[in-house]
């Protein structure tokens, strides 16, 4: 397994919340959905304004953009990449976190997850948090992401 350590250890924040999905696609190619899918997420004109404004360490894609360790997106830098599980790591301001996307072998398939991991310290950080995860906006950006991903990966 390949990776990079910039931000700590993602495993070490405090979980957010999981989504996930099951699919009949291999690991493999949910992973290699997986990148296409973050470069339009995270790449965008929107995501990019966004990491700027709140001052995010990362604020520019890896042009082009390959999901492999030290990889940029607005927002994230890619800490560990390989077939099974893909971890994302970033911080600004308010707040350090990582999503941990995991796809599980199955007797037909794989069995998806996309995990969130995050700390808020100090008080601008627990106001951040509530306009960001208390408001269910969080949610409904990775609802999207997952649904989009799985779409894809079973076209």
């Amino acid at each position: 397994m390949t990776q990079v350590e910039d931000f700590g250890p993602v495993e070490g924040l405090r979980r957010v919340d999981t989504h996930g999905f099951r699919t009949l696609a291999r690991p493999e190619t949910v992973m290699a959905k997986l990148g296409a899918i973050l470069q339009v997420a995270f790449g965008s004109r929107r995501a990019r304004l966004l990491a700027r404004v709140l001052r995010c360490q990362n604020r520019a894609p890896t042009r082009p953009f390959v999901l492999e360790p030290g990889a940029e997106l607005a927002g994230f830098r890619v800490v560990r990449a390989d077939a099974e599980e893909v971890v994302l790591a970033g911080q600004h301001r308010f707040s350090r976190y990582g999503l941990i996307f995991r796809a599980g072998r199955m007797a037909e398939g794989a069995s998806v997850s996309a995990e969130t991991r995050a700390e808020f310290p100090g008080i601008l950080g627990k106001i951040y948090r509530v306009f960001v995860i208390s408001s269910g906006a969080h949610d409904r950006v990775m609802r999207r992401l997952m649904g989009k991903l799985k779409r894809r990966v079973e076209e």
